[in-house]
């Protein structure tokens, strides 16, 4: 669901701070300007994207490391037709010791993508994408382990005729 090769291969400044939090929590924040080739490799002008992302990491019952945050980035999907794309995440992670041997890491995230597109004729589309993954991963003897994922995505589009012309539905 993200832009390019479904990942960020990206020259990029980033900047972050960790804010502690009482008890046993913390926030931390991230930000990043990103040249832009994740989301249009084949152009060679600079059309800038940016990322951003919080989390709260936190700690349950004083034996589960947990963590929930929220992610957000969004660039030039087209340089020439001016076309963006954003896509918007919240996830939840937790590490569970089942044993003094086994332990199981359950993370799962929520993605949300909207792009615009601009055809020949000028005709501009919106999709919006929506998914999920879920994942578990258990460990044994800190040297095995097995994992489960399962995820899902729906598509949806909306069609928009070129200014000055009848946008019907």
């Amino acid at each position: 669901m993200l832009p390019g090769d479904e990942s960020f291969n990206d020259v990029a400044v980033q900047a972050s701070t960790l804010i502690p939090v009482a008890g046993s929590y913390a926030i931390s924040i991230f930000a990043d300007l990103l040249q832009g080739d994740s989301f249009h490799p084949d152009t060679v002008t600079a059309n800038f994207g940016g990322l951003a992302r919080l989390v709260n990491s936190f700690v349950v019952a004083d034996v589960a490391p947990s963590e929930i945050g929220f992610s957000l980035t969004q660039g030039t999907n087209d340089p020439r037709q001016g076309t963006k794309t954003l896509v918007a995440g919240a996830d939840v992670k937790t590490k569970l010791m089942l044993s003094p041997v086994v332990n199981a890491i359950v993370q799962g995230e929520l993605i949300y993508k909207n792009a615009g597109h601009k055809d020949s004729l000028g005709v501009f589309t919106t999709e919006n994408r929506m998914g999920f993954y879920a994942f578990t991963d258990f460990r044994f003897q800190a040297h095995y382990n097995a994992g489960v994922c399962t995820n899902n995505t729906s598509r949806h589009s909306m069609r928009l005729k070129p200014t000055g012309e009848s946008n019907r539905l």
